[in-house]
């Protein structure tokens, strides 16, 4: 260790002043320090299977042959050590996120190494126009969810999210810090201003206690909490973010247990207009007097990772819903939403994913956000089914299939949506690729004529790798729209009055 630690210094050992005997054994120690921690950082991927254990020899030894070679002439270069004599280095733990992702060490300087900073986001950004000159365009029939979003994204759009392992005592307990603001411009000009939106703020607390509960993570705050999506379509069908607390992954043997308590609220404030000492009238709209006081508490439980067959795992959700206290005399109505979800991987050279789903009440939106004004008479169910494969040859791809049905309430808000799409793209380099995504949205209202979308674009792509999910990627895009009267009664407008629409640009989208 001595021999790599002066191996760090370069050349010019063989003749040290007196005087400068302290600096050099200070220098010593930082080039001791540095090793550690570089070879603290490589096992701690490794313990996160982030790298094979191939990967980590050949790093290790990379490491081990660069600080031989700095020795120098007049000191010598240093031999390298047997990698089985080193001594063993501890792994850096990694702060309890909600990928568990993040490495503690990520060599930055000064304070933010001090606190483990780790900076991480997304990011999409483009130009387009249309066929007939103007601005770009993009497709969404009313009634549905989401929409099929290559080529088919109008705005620039990033989340910023700083996580920081911020406390870790003696007995292995870890305290982290997650920060997210998001983004949201027209992407129509140089100099555009927005408010930022507060997405995630929140602290979690690993290995507090011994047994079983050292297993499980303790959090609170406001965070995107165990979303569940469908990429190409930008759908969280199962997303129980928001502001709360709780604790999740506690490790049972045969599953995860987690649960959770969110509170959605509503404050509405009054404004009233006074006549000064002047004569003349304003409007006090900061006097704070509350006319509204409605809050939801959602109550989410969760089994997770239960192995029911090779290659197969199955998630069991609950999130119960109680309208609570209110100062304008409505009586909420309560509600829950279920979810049953099925992942398996190795089928076809992928992994498909099929989760079905039912709400009833306050759940019936099968979303984060509960509805209290409708009764146990509004029911939805759903059901959707992703296939995802990665890298097969020159190929990658996405596909999904989704159908949920609307029953009960408002007759003017029932209604059926079906969708099937698919993004295929064929690599024709590490760096090249062309994606071809097609996708049909049909909506079926309780009243009117149903509505349908189809959407077709090709876009030449440069991306970082040949996975599907490899990103940054750079693309050209030509989209083309077509959707039936009913879809443009309903409110779905291209250019014009016309039923069809064609759009080209270019964007780019990365996470890291």
């Amino acid at each position: 260790m001595l021999a790599l630690a002066l191996g760090l210094l370069g050349p010019g050992l063989a003749a040290v002043p007196a005087q400068a005997q302290d600096a050099r054994e200070t220098q010593d120690a930082r080039a001791a320090d540095d090793l550690q921690h570089r070879l603290a950082y490589l096992k701690n991927l490794r313990d996160q299977n982030l790298i094979t254990d191939e990967d980590y020899t050949v790093y290790r030894h990379r490491i081990l042959d660069e600080v031989s070679s700095r020795a120098g002439p007049v000191a010598g270069a240093a031999a390298r050590p047997d990698a089985s004599t080193m001594p063993t280095v501890p792994a850096q733990p990694s702060k309890p996120s909600a990928g568990n992702w993040a490495a503690k060490d990520k060599g930055l300087p000064g304070m933010f190494d001090d606190y483990a900073l780790d900076f991480t986001g997304y990011l999409r950004a483009g130009i387009g126009g249309h066929e007939r000159g103007g601005d770009q365009v993009c497709f969404q029939v009313p009634g549905a969810r989401s929409k099929y979003r290559l080529g088919n994204e109008c705005e620039v759009f990033s989340e910023l999210q700083l996580d920081a392992l911020v406390a870790e005592t003696e007995g292995g307990a870890r305290f982290s810090v997650t920060a997210l603001l998001a983004y949201l411009v027209e992407g129509e000009g140089d100099f555009e201003t927005t408010e930022a939106a507060f997405r995630q703020a929140w602290v979690g607390a690993t290995n507090l206690f011994d047994g079983i509960l050292g297993t499980a993570t303790f959090w609170g705050g406001k965070r995107f909490y165990k979303r569940n999506d469908v990429h190409i379509i930008d759908f969280y069908y199962w997303d129980a973010t928001g502001p709360g607390a709780g604790m999740e992954d506690l490790d049972l043997g045969w599953g995860k247990f987690s649960y959770a308590w969110f509170r959605n609220s509503e404050d509405d404030f009054d404004s009233f207009d006074v006549r000064d000492s002047l004569g003349s009238e304003r409007t006090i709209t900061d006097a704070r007097i509350q006319v509204t006081d409605r809050a939801v508490s959602r109550h989410d439980f969760r089994l997770t990772d239960i192995a029911v067959n090779p290659g197969g795992t199955l998630a069991i959700g609950g999130d119960i819903r109680i309208s609570e206290e209110n100062r304008d005399g409505f009586e909420g109505e309560n509600g829950f939403f279920l979810t049953l979800q099925h992942s398996q991987s190795g089928l076809f050279g992928g992994s498909n994913t099929v989760a079905v789903q039912y709400g009833q009440g306050a759940g019936s939106t099968l979303s984060n956000i509960p509805d209290d004004t409708v009764g146990s008479g509004t029911r939805t169910w759903r059901i959707v089914d992703q296939f995802t494969f990665s890298e097969i040859g020159n190929w990658s791809a996405q596909a999904v299939a989704l159908f949920e049905q609307q029953t009960g309430g408002d007759p003017a808000d029932r209604r059926d949506w079906f969708s099937i799409g698919a993004r295929p793209m064929y690599h024709f380099t590490d760096h090249f690729a062309l994606a071809l995504e097609v996708g049909h949205d049909r909506v079926m209202p309780e009243q009117g004529s149903t509505r349908t979308l189809t959407k077709v674009t090709l876009a030449p792509t440069l991306k970082a790798g040949r996975s599907f999910f490899d990103r940054p990627e750079l693309r050209l895009f030509v989209t083309y729209a077509d959707w039936n009267d009913a879809a443009r009664d309903a409110g779905l407008l291209g250019t014009g009055d016309g039923t069809s629409n064609l759009t080209f640009g270019a964007q780019i989208e990365t996470w890291w």
